[in-house]
């Protein structure tokens, strides 16, 4: 019986695996996969390790906030109640950053003051979602975040509050916080909060932790338009995801994970499908002349015109020149038409064009 299977991450695996056979040549497969004793041995010891670590972080703990929980295992139906421990922790990028952990504490003090007093409710009453300033819980997971963005969410009502107690000290507060500063680092923060409810609501986190990390890296990087509070932020951040404070390890298991994954094989089944749509409506035509501020969709007109065919600008979906310009040298254009049947048309009467020295070929829309 023969596999056939297209996924580009399985045949990715499938290499690696011959690669290790090339190398190492004729491997027993019991000589090389762990064996129950040993799995559990392993697991032991790595348990004494890691409680006896445990063990010490939890005594240096001023304080340790407890909670129950019951979940049912999906591979035995064994249920278990077990108790969660939460710490706050204060070693983050946020209080590392100077301006970020003062932006903080301001706004815990203006969600202390509008929860004391009834501008919560009022906030509350006058907004569509019922939305209302959010206290940060030290174990909460994420909670800060939450706080900074329910403040910006009532940026406007918060300074635009007429005949309530407490105003002054609301303003008072308020002209402390800069809008573009407090937008900024949402915004930066706001990525590892969707992450972390990726990671936390999946059932196969292991694929997903080389993503998170690659699109933390991408995410991080600096920006020509990032004030000063949001680049020390992205900076602080990156030595958690790429630099020397990365307390993380990403392994072959993870990467293994990630290919064989069927996500994958249908994103890049999604991907084929767009390609080969692209294909069918889109044409590339070379030497038409470039002239400065010109329109490409009128020379794509132009060019039907020249092989006998009246196409409308409706027939067209967008097109472009592609790459940058180069003294001496014409860039072609690829064309996306809006049906198929208006760009087979210009394609079978591309031999009309070789009196203007101009061509037409199949072509895809290329990613910016």
């Amino acid at each position: 019986m023969s596999l056939v299977h297209r996924g580009r991450g399985f045949r990715k695996a499938a290499q690696l695996l011959v690669d290790l056979g090339a190398k190492h040549g004729r491997i027993d497969v019991d000589h090389v996969l762990p064996g129950r004793n040993t799995v559990a041995k392993e697991t032991e010891q790595r348990t004494v390790v890691v409680r006896a670590r445990l063990r010490v972080e939890v005594s240096e703990q001023p304080h340790i906030a407890a909670s129950t929980d019951l979940w049912t295992d999906e591979k035995t139906s064994t249920s278990y109640n077990t108790i969660n421990g939460g710490t706050a922790s204060t070693s983050n990028a946020v209080n590392a950053t100077a301006g970020v952990a003062e932006l903080v504490d301001t706004c815990k003090k203006l969600v202390r003051l509008a929860k004391k007093t009834n501008i919560n409710s009022l906030l509350k009453a006058a907004d569509p979602l019922g939305r209302g300033l959010k206290a940060a819980v030290p174990t909460r997971w994420n909670s800060e975040w939450v706080m900074l963005d329910s403040i910006l969410h009532a940026h406007s009502s918060l300074t635009s509050l007429d005949g309530v107690a407490d105003r002054e000290s609301i303003i008072s507060l308020m002209d402390q916080l800069e809008k573009t500063d407090l937008t900024g680092v949402v915004d930066v923060l706001r990525f590892f909060n969707e992450a972390s409810k990726q990671l936390s609501a999946s059932k196969h986190p292991s694929f997903l932790v080389p993503l998170v990390l690659a699109h933390a890296q991408r995410h991080l990087q600096p920006a020509a338009k990032d004030r000063r509070i949001v680049a020390s932020l992205k900076a602080n951040l990156r030595l958690r995801v790429e630099g020397e404070k990365f307390a993380g390890k990403i392994g072959d298991d993870h990467y293994m994970a990630m290919v064989l994954h069927p996500r994958l094989e249908e994103a890049e089944r999604r991907i084929e499908d767009l390609d080969a749509y692209n294909r069918r409506t889109s044409l590339l035509i070379t030497g038409v002349p470039e002239t400065s501020g010109e329109a490409t969709d009128n020379l794509v007109l132009d060019v039907g015109r020249a092989a006998g065919l009246n196409l409308s600008a409706d027939s067209l979906d967008r097109s472009r020149r592609l790459g940058r310009p180069q003294p001496g040298k014409v860039r072609p254009i690829i064309a996306k038409f809006a049906t198929t049947n208006a760009r087979q048309k210009l394609f079978d009467k591309r031999k009309e064009l070789t009196a203007e020295k101009w061509a037409c070929r199949q072509g895809t829309i290329p990613e910016r």
